[in-house]
């Protein structure tokens, strides 16, 4: 996000801040999708906005945070970014979201 003057938002009357907004990275998909980078604080942070925390939009969550480091290493390989390509597979190994025991041999620089 850019938090330039143009993609803030406020009320005119309070002078409070309303909204944060940049459509970079805009797409169409789920709503859980939003809250994947919130990890533990997703059902928080939907009760926040005084919407059901229900399971399957949790668990959706989760779903789309476990493939962010495929994203990352596709970004990467796009972009001919070696660096993105490194940091996704290692994130990849850490959660071990395989069970393949990967996430140990990256923990120790295998």
């Amino acid at each position: 996000m850019n938090l330039l003057p143009e993609h803030i938002l406020g009320d005119p009357v309070s002078g409070r801040l309303t909204a944060a907004i940049d459509f970079e990275d805009v797409a169409v998909g789920h709503p859980a999708f939003d809250f994947a980078g919130l990890g533990q604080e997703a059902a928080a942070t939907l009760a926040g906005y005084g919407a059901p925390a229900d399971t399957s939009s949790l668990r959706r969550a989760a779903f789309h945070r476990m493939l962010a480091p495929l994203h990352e290493m596709r970004h990467g390989a796009l972009a001919r970014h070696r660096g993105h390509v490194r940091g996704g597979l290692r994130a990849w190994r850490l959660q071990d979201p395989l069970g393949s025991g990967a996430n140990a041999a990256a923990r120790e620089g295998l």
